[in-house]
This record gives structure tokens, sequence and C-alpha cells, in this order.
């Protein structure tokens, strides 16, 4: 939130799979965190560990404010390549959706 109002801060995030979960995720285990990359490390699918992913979300704004840092000259790089991914809360969806249609068979 800023001035009260939501906003997204660009983010690097894995690649997923066509159900919308993570590439990394097999047989619902995450199979990455053994050499966790940054958005594993602090934004974990477990329980919040003393507001990890805040700080992490706060780490990313502040560099997206110096337009020389290399995680947003990295971003842009992907973006500009097509290496977009849908927001959360659809991602979140389709895995839950796929999740429902598995537990329904």
């Amino acid at each position: 939130m800023k001035d009260g109002r939501p906003f997204r801060i660009p983010t690097l995030v894995p690649a997923i799979k066509e159900d919308g979960s993570c590439i990394n995720l097999h047989d619902g285990l995450c199979q990455i965190h053994p050499v966790a990359p940054f958005g594993c490390a602090f934004f974990d699918c477990g329980p919040e560990r003393g507001n990890l992913s805040q700080y992490g979300l706060v780490q990313v704004y502040q560099a997206w404010q110096d337009k020389d840092n290399l995680y947003p000259r990295i971003w842009q790089h992907l973006f500009d390549m097509g290496k977009v991914q849908l927001p959360a809360e659809i991602l979140r969806r389709l895995m839950l959706d796929e999740i429902e249609e598995t537990n329904a068979s």
C-alpha cells in the first residue's frame, strides 16, 4: 500500500507450468529450496517467518528507486523479451482449480 492504495512492485519470479504452479514444484514439494533464489527465500509457501516477505518487498521496492540497480534492469530485460507472469491472485486461482479438479477425479 502507498498513500492508502494498493500497488504492484515488479518482481522476478520463477516460470510456471500450465496449471499455474511453479516449475520447481513436483509432487507437491518444492525442489528449489536447497538452492533457493531470492524470491523463494523471501516469499516462502509456508508460514510467514519474521515478516520476510514484507522485508523482501521493501528491498525490491528500494531497488526500483535506483534505475542503475541490476534488479530493475534484469526485470526490464525479461519484460522486453515477453517473459512476464500473471498476477499472483490469478496463479493461486489456477492452482486451486487444478487441485479441486484432481481431488474430484
